[in-house]
């Protein structure tokens, strides 16, 4: 069996973790807010970080790593191009919305030019899930009319927040 690509970091070299996060950049961690509450701010010193805040099944966005990348700036007085090289390249990340993880993936060729694109939104993420509830609850409405069972279902949809495009189309009583 192949080693886990996970690893526990022990507490005794959290310190050294911290440290050497800080050779990137800012470093931003869970801070207290209010006696219930922690937000991610810029800390400068790991004693600034409180760990003990209570986790989520989702890992924290962007833990430890500040969420902000300066990729290029912008000098209102430079007028020539800027030099740059184009190769072939691809970029995938998560980010947490309002309805769930969002994911996407990028391809780029050796032009520039977005050659494959995957975007998995989270109402696709729930579908599976949406249609299961859909069966569960036209089996047990089934000798009632199709309004009763129409209704059933859109709540049903509904709870679980799909993007308004999705939600508007989503019942259809057959």
């Amino acid at each position: 069996m192949s080693e886990s690509l996970v690893k526990t970091l022990s507490k005794a070299r959290m310190k050294e973790f911290f440290q050497a996060l800080q050779g990137y950049g800012d470093v931003a961690a869970p801070v207290r807010a209010t006696e219930k509450t922690h937000r991610f701010k810029i800390v400068r010193a790991l004693e600034e970080a409180d760990l003990s805040y209570t986790r989520t099944m989702i890992p924290p966005k962007k833990y430890f790593i500040h969420p902000e990348e300066i990729i290029f700036t912008f000098d209102k007085g430079r007028e020539e191009p800027v030099e740059y090289e184009m190769f072939e390249a691809r970029g995938v990340n998560a980010i947490e919305a309002p309805r769930g993880l969002l994911y996407h993936d990028y391809s780029f060729d050796g032009e520039g030019r977005v050659t494959k694109t995957n975007t998995i939104t989270p109402t696709a993420q729930n579908a599976a899930n949406i249609e299961k509830d859909a069966r569960v609850i036209a089996g047990n409405l089934a000798a009632e009319d199709d309004a009763a069972i129409k209704n059933a279902a859109e709540v049903m949809v509904r709870a679980y927040d799909p993007c308004i495009s999705c939600s508007v189309h989503l019942t259809r009583v057959k």
